[in-house]
């Protein structure tokens, strides 16, 4: 991508003069560099930030970075940092053996930690849950024991918690 498709894709077609006062640059150097094909790291960084995108991303499309300049921190340093979501995420990913065909990740050993040499491999089947529904009566019994608990978790209002009626 040249850099002026880029400045106008991430600005949403913004002037000049706009951007340059986000970037807190002066507008004639942004133009002059724009004009020449290029523009520095430093201005793609801070154009990234004002545009609520990640500067290394930005620098990786506009060629100033290679993917592998991405990784600076090891996998340790990356996984405390990481989010529960975000490794919730790729748990699933790795764990779950439908997920190559769910993430298109067919031929892709590293997006899901399975052998793909290995043909009969071993897939585990999760026990259900087996839950039993509660007569009313046996409901009313366990809000009764409850209320009758000096830690149960309401104020001693004198009020005793029954099942409602109708939800």
């Amino acid at each position: 991508m040249n850099i002026e498709e880029w400045f106008k894709d991430i600005t949403a077609g913004e002037s000049q003069r706009t951007v340059a006062d986000k970037i807190n640059v002066q507008q004639s150097k942004l133009s002059r560099q724009l004009k020449a094909g290029h523009l520095d790291a430093e201005i793609i960084r801070d154009i990234a930030r004002a545009y609520g995108r990640k500067a290394g991303d930005e620098l990786l499309k506009t060629g100033f970075l290679r993917p592998e300049d991405l990784t600076l921190v090891g996998v340790e340093e990356a996984l405390s940092i990481a989010k529960n979501s975000q490794l919730w995420v790729e748990m699933s990913l790795r764990s779950d053996p439908e997920g190559r065909r769910l993430y298109r990740a067919e031929g892709k050993p590293g997006v899901i930690d399975l052998d793909d040499d290995v043909v009969d491999a071993q897939v585990f089947e999760f026990p259900t849950r087996n839950v039993a529904p509660l007569s009313d009566d046996e409901i009313a019994d366990a809000i009764r024991e409850a209320n009758e608990q000096p830690q149960a978790a309401h104020t001693d209002d004198g009020i005793e918690y029954t099942e409602p009626e109708l939800p």
